[in-house]
Parts: C-alpha cells; sequence; structure tokens
C-alpha cells in the first residue's frame, strides 16, 4: 500500500470517527430557551411588549399617562415572573444535581464555563470500529526485514532470545 493511500485511508477513519462522537454546528438553528422560561412568561413578556409599544405611541396625548401605568405595571409583572419563575428553577436543579450528575445541570454549568459539549458515541459497535481502526492489532515480530550488507556480522542475540527477557 501505498504511503498516499495509506494517509488518505487513515484521514477517512479519523473523520468517520470525528462525525460519530463530535456534533456539527448548525448555524441556522435558533438557540435553545433559558431553562428557567415558560409559557407564562412569554404571555407576559407579549403583554408588555404590547404595553411598551402603546405607551410609545401616545407620548405628547391625552392617554399618556394610562399607557405608561400600564406600561410599568406589566414590566412589574413580567419582572416577578422572571424571577419567581428563576428561583423555582435553581431550587430544582439543585435538588436534581445529586441523582443526575450529567444531566442538565452539568449542562448549564458547562456552558456557563464556555465549554464545548461532547457527545457520546451512540453504540458500542460502532466505537470499537474507530478504535480498530485507528489502533490496528500489530503482529508480533519485526513489521519489515532490513536488507542485510554483505560481509555484515550476525547479532549474537536471536530474536527468540530477546522475547524470554
Amino acid at each position: 500500500m501505498a504511503a498516499e493511500d495509506m494517509t488518505s485511508s487513515l484521514m477517512d477513519v479519523i473523520t468517520g470517527a470525528c462525525d460519530a462522537s463530535m456534533t456539527k454546528e448548525n448555524p441556522g438553528r435558533r438557540r435553545e430557551p433559558v431553562f428557567w422560561w415558560t409559557a407564562e412568561i412569554a404571555d407576559l413578556r407579549r403583554s408588555c411588549l404590547r404595553a411598551r409599544r402603546l405607551f410609545q405611541r401616545s407620548r405628547g396625548r391625552q392617554d399618556e399617562e394610562a399607557h405608561s401605568a400600564n406600561y410599568a405595571s406589566a414590566r412589574r409583572l413580567l419582572r416577578v415572573a422572571i424571577k419567581i419563575s428563576k428561583r423555582r428553577c435553581w431550587r430544582q436543579l439543585c435538588d436534581k444535581v445529586d441523582s443526575d450528575i450529567w444531566g442538565k445541570p452539568y449542562r448549564i454549568a458547562m456552558s456557563r464555563l464556555r465549554c464545548p459539549q461532547t457527545r457520546q458515541p451512540s453504540s458500542p459497535l460502532l466505537v470499537r470500529g474507530a478504535v480498530a481502526a485507528l489502533f490496528p492489532r500489530v503482529p508480533s515480530g519485526p513489521v519489515f526485514q532490513l536488507p542485510r550488507r554483505t560481509g555484515e556480522l550476525v547479532p549474537a542475540v536471536t530474536l527468540k532470545e530477546l522475547k524470554g527477557a
């Protein structure tokens, strides 16, 4: 087998192992919502944004104060709901960390530390194949024999003696 063929086959094996064990980044995917986000918070945010738009449009008009008060109360409700949800979810995460150390608490901590997420290979067969391809079993004994020069002395130690030592 030529050196180029060996290189390309090794690169194919390495690429296959990397594809199997690492996720590919998808730039078009939206970001996953934060762990404390709920449908109630989404509704409150929608109503808060609507109240803000109405308040901004009513500036300089007679109903500006009413819209300002409405917007302030919507903002307060949203802030309180987020605070309550964060506290509740934090307690749940603290309780969950003892039972599932590699679960959601671990993923959140690693994302905060900006560590890349690694994924375990899905099947043991795939792992065995990658290991066998990357680390092939080499038969014992010399891989190749160097040609002897004429007149060169044969070493006094044999291969059998080396194996026995």
